[in-house]
């Protein structure tokens, strides 16, 4: 048998590694089903708002590699979607603090995947690292990226964000086309720093701390929007 020079070996392994690569796309667009929340924790009140009108986009290019620059996703809010729960603090709270009219959408966008793992009974510390999405199992990722509101946009790190692939199977189709992605996750930002002002006499009232959380679902079946052009 005629053996493979070192040359042809190289290049036989990058076509076969080639072919095992699989980029994975899913889009959202509006779905009910999604949320966002933020809650506030002041001293003599605590607020949640919750906002269910949201888009965006998952981009994957190589499902066998997960970790560094391998990912870009975008989450836009529709911010004029916010409900508290009480019709006169939504116009206070779209129309005061956050000037929907001119800053209508919050975007969040997830860029560099700096650590992943899943549970491991059989490891010691319950974790395992993973470079890769494996089918079914809920992924634990610390991922950087940027929050955009009231025209201010800041760096940030998120390391509770939990992603799960779902290939499409009888049981997925019921709920959206193709395969599915399940997001969650959360963070912190504070008013300040995004310029959101606090009249005095709500400082007990609404704290200048807000705690975001998400659940999201994308899938390969929903073509992704385009993001919104910023309104400065």
């Amino acid at each position: 048998m005629k053996r493979m020079s070192p040359l042809a070996l190289v290049l036989a392994l990058a076509v076969v590694a080639a072919a095992g690569a699989e980029e994975l796309r899913f889009g959202m667009n509006e779905d009910a089903r999604d949320e966002l929340k933020f809650t506030s924790r002041a001293p003599l009140e605590q607020i949640t708002g919750r906002a269910a009108k949201i888009r965006g986009s998952i981009a994957i290019p190589d499902s066998t590699q997960l970790l560094g620059d391998s990912v870009a996703a975008w989450f836009e809010v529709d911010l004029t979607s916010i409900d508290t729960g009480i019709e006169l603090r939504n116009a206070h709270m779209r129309d005061r603090f956050l000037q929907t009219s001119l800053y209508p959408t919050a975007t969040l966008r997830l860029r560099e995947v700096v650590g992943a793992v899943v549970a491991d009974d059989a490891d010691p510390d319950g974790v395992r690292s993973v470079s890769a999405l494996e089918p079914g199992a809920p992924t634990r990722l610390s991922i950087v990226g940027t929050f955009r509101v009231h025209g201010e946009e800041r760096e940030i790190q998120i390391d509770n964000l939990t992603v799960t692939h779902f290939p499409a199977s009888d049981d997925t189709k019921g709920v959206r086309p193709g395969d599915l992605l399940t997001v969650k996750g959360s963070f912190a930002i504070s008013l300040d720093d995004y310029r959101i002002v606090r009249p005095r006499a709500l400082f007990l009232r609404l704290s200048d701390r807000l705690e975001v959380e998400f659940h999201m679902t994308a899938a390969a079946g929903i073509v992704a929007p385009s993001p919104s052009p910023f309104q400065e």
